[in-house]
């Protein structure tokens, strides 16, 4: 990733190789100008073009906010990415809690899925593990903390 950047302020982020050539189509550039391993970053920064160094996205509260890529930030001597961190409205956490939970029922579905053989008659297992298993999985909707914070039963052992 790379950011053009006169003067050291953001004027195109994100910024590409592929746009540098289309900035300056009357430049011959050389060849290993894509590769990002081999192209001198004195070569780019003469038309203000600068790598950016990946950042991990600071921690959030998914429940009540959410994180966003912001214009790099220069400390000197390296462009890094930036982050924002944003709050969520009312409405976006009701509609994120609401997605967050048919996320869990689905995955509770597929687990109580998976399980079904047990029910049936023939089935060489413990009938009153498995029902009382399957029974706690129809009852994560009513963990304290649902969906943002689930125990997930362990099914028994066949």
């Amino acid at each position: 990733m790379y950011v053009l950047a006169p003067n050291n302020v953001v004027q195109t982020w994100p910024y590409s190789i592929v746009q540098l050539r289309l900035d300056n189509p009357e430049t011959s550039f050389p060849d290993n100008i894509y590769d990002p391993e081999t192209v001198s970053d004195e070569l780019l920064a003469s038309y203000n073009v600068f790598p950016v160094a990946p950042t991990t996205a600071p921690a959030y509260n998914e429940q009540t906010q959410r994180v966003e890529e912001v214009n790099p930030t220069f400390d000197g001597s390296t462009w890094s990415e930036g982050w924002q961190i944003i709050a969520l409205t009312p409405e976006q956490q009701q509609q994120k809690t609401e997605t967050k939970a048919y996320e869990v029922r689905q995955e509770r579905d597929k687990l109580l899925e998976k399980c079904d053989w047990t029910q049936l008659p023939d089935t060489p297992v413990d009938p009153a593990a498995w029902t009382t298993y399957r029974q706690n999985l129809r009852n994560v909707p009513q963990q304290a903390g649902f969906p943002w914070s689930v125990t997930w039963p362990i099914p028994p052992l066949t």
